[in-house]
């Protein structure tokens, strides 16, 4: 047999046995698949940490809610105070949350308009002209009657960059009061000689 024919039989016969040689694949494919295997295990924790997040700071805001709708007594700025705790304590996170409590009214003659607002944890009490411009995402309210908007906000900052970047959740929650009126009092501690001052809408 020639040389000339001897090397390409050789040759194919290296790539064949190449081919079906599986020596040492296993530790390849370990190698190339570990970073997507950490990679989807961390971002399945940072969605499921977001998640979670968003859902605590909306039962938070519902809450919140319940309890003000259920105060017979005036609403201070110390009850505001405990409730911007309460939802610290649920939300569990170091991240900054936010709370803004109001009570609305679908004024006959002025349409939506603000009775008061307190907000902790930094941002504006609610405005009329704020108020206006969420008018499509509030549910409809008979004329003139009141109801309690409960803004709940809380930032997230994943742990890992794995496909959910920081983000703010803001989830906000409209119930009706389960007493008359929920009154707003900027003034209400033993022996204080400050008249006491109601922000309402009246019923």
């Amino acid at each position: 047999m020639t040389t000339h024919r001897i090397l390409p039989a050789m040759f194919a016969d290296s790539v064949v046995r190449f081919w079906h040689d599986e020596d040492g694949s296993q530790s390849i494919e370990l190698m190339l698949m570990i970073p997507l295997y950490v990679w989807s295990f961390l971002a399945t924790y940072v969605f499921f940490d977001a998640f979670r997040l968003q859902s605590i700071n909306a039962k938070a805001g519902y809450t919140i809610g319940d309890i003000v709708s259920r105060q017979t007594s005036y609403i201070t700025p110390e009850f505001i105070d405990s409730m911007w705790n309460l939802q610290a304590l649920m939300i569990e996170t170091g991240e900054r949350a936010r709370l803004r409590v109001s009570t609305i009214q679908n004024n006959v003659d002025q349409g939506l308009i603000v009775c008061w607002s307190e907000t902790r944890g930094g941002g504006d009490d609610l405005t009329d002209a704020r108020l206006q411009t969420m008018a499509n995402a509030l549910p409809e309210m008979f004329n003139n009657e009141i109801a309690i908007l409960v803004q709940s906000s809380v930032d997230y900052n994943p742990v890992f960059a794995a496909g959910v970047a920081a983000t703010t959740f803001d989830d906000f929650v409209v119930l009706s009061p389960r007493t008359t009126q929920v009154n707003f009092n900027t003034v209400n501690r033993p022996g204080s000689q400050t008249p006491a001052t109601e922000l309402n809408c009246g019923t």
